[in-house]
């Protein structure tokens, strides 16, 4: 057995699980009611999209659809088809064992490729018809990309060393924001100097390769690296699980001690029961970082959103929808803290329990509002001197 053989044997045996748990939701009911009448229903519609631009993406600019390529970059892993038997067994094969990695990841970047192709094509009748964008400079745009994602799947491998997960999503945050800075100057470039941006776009993929590649002929990145397959693996079963009602959602936190308020000492000298609901939604809210992660997510998006707006009146309605989303999602997850928990959820209907929420969820909704504001604030006035000195 070579590297090949063992790389594509795992390789099949992944489709026939994935395979597997599809079919274990989509029966043949399914299949012939909702999933084959979706595919006509769409394909109609992407037809006719390139008979004539629907009326919706007439106010939307180029930038914001654009970006979409950009948001769909940081998707996607490294796999490596490592498996947990292998730190035994195989790891002592050295060859075989890293040859089998080095065809995971080309494989990856092929199947990213193409993923990215796919996204491509939907948005073509966009950017041809309604924008008017050229065939050239939407294939640089693409390559741009590409090398993005690339460049991204190797910084999220290095990422997972990081123990503070709180510190790490911070810092994702703050690099998605950058980077869709970045990638706006890279529109304008598209436009005006396809040429020069070709030249340098492949810089971060093929850096993105050669660390990469590196990264993976070790062995010490291991533990990392079965994580990320436990997680591909059964993503599609977590999909499956996020539209179960009777299935809980939260992320657990797998750590030793929590993070924040690890000797769990009170927060508010004087206690009252409002400040008793306060401090056990703060507690658990702020320890699992998948509810910070999706409070963060909602700000994040919406800065690039209004960024790249061009006029007032799209700022304003960003804004507006920034406004209804966070509230309804803090909303969600006060009640699923403290409403649906067993023990808490008796004292709901105590004053208490509606000053608490009043005042820890208009805390964190006003926090929002402030990151919205300044973070978009100093990307449109840093936009502006880019305009004004190009």
């Amino acid at each position: 057995m070579n590297g090949f053989t063992l790389f594509y044997t795992r390789l099949i045996r992944e489709w026939k699980f994935q395979y597997g748990v599809i079919k274990s939701v989509a029966d043949w009911t399914i299949l012939l009611y909702i999933i084959l009448p979706s595919v006509a229903i769409g394909i109609g519609i992407y037809r006719s999209w390139w008979i004539e631009v629907p009326t919706w993406i007439i106010p939307i600019p180029v930038e914001l659809v654009l970006l979409v390529g950009y948001v769909f970059t940081w998707f996607g892993n490294c796999r490596t088809f490592v498996e947990e038997a292998d730190k035994v067994f195989l790891i002592k094969n050295r060859t075989l064992y890293l040859r089998m990695k080095i065809w995971s990841y080309f494989t990856t970047v092929i199947t990213q490729t193409l993923s990215l192709l796919l996204l491509l094509c939907v948005l073509l009748p966009f950017v041809v018809v309604h924008y008017e964008l050229k065939l050239a400079n939407i294939f640089v745009y693409f390559f741009y990309l590409l090398h993005i994602k690339i460049l991204l799947m190797y910084g999220k491998l290095q990422l997972r060393r990081m123990k503070q997960k709180y510190i790490r999503f911070l810092f994702l945050f703050f690099v998605f924001v950058i980077g869709s800075w970045i990638t706006q100057l890279v529109i304008w470039a598209v436009a005006n100097h396809p040429f020069v941006l070709m030249c340098i776009a492949w810089v971060p993929g093929m850096v993105g390769v050669y660390l990469s590649t590196r990264k993976l002929l070790k062995i010490s990145s291991f533990d990392e690296e079965l994580m990320i397959e436990r997680e591909e693996k059964l993503k599609y079963v977590g999909l499956i699980y996020q539209f179960s009602y009777s299935v809980e959602k939260t992320t657990p936190v797998i750590r030793k001690y929590p993070l924040l308020f690890r000797h769990s000492k009170r927060l508010f000298k004087k206690r009252t029961p409002s400040h008793a609901f306060i401090e056990l939604f703060l507690k658990v809210f702020l320890r699992n970082y998948s509810y910070v992660f999706s409070y963060l997510q909602i700000i994040g998006v919406t800065i690039s959103a209004m960024v790249v707006s061009p006029t007032i009146w799209l700022v304003v309605l960003f804004f507006v929808a920034f406004l209804f989303i966070l509230r309804w999602y803090l909303d969600a997850c006060w009640v699923k803290i403290t409403a649906s928990h067993p023990l808490v959820g008796k004292y709901k209907d105590h004053p208490g329990y509606y000053e608490g929420k009043r005042k820890a969820v208009n805390s964190l909704f006003l926090l929002g509002i402030v990151i919205a504001v300044v973070f978009s604030s100093t990307g449109i006035y840093y936009l502006s001197q880019v305009d004004w000195i190009f």
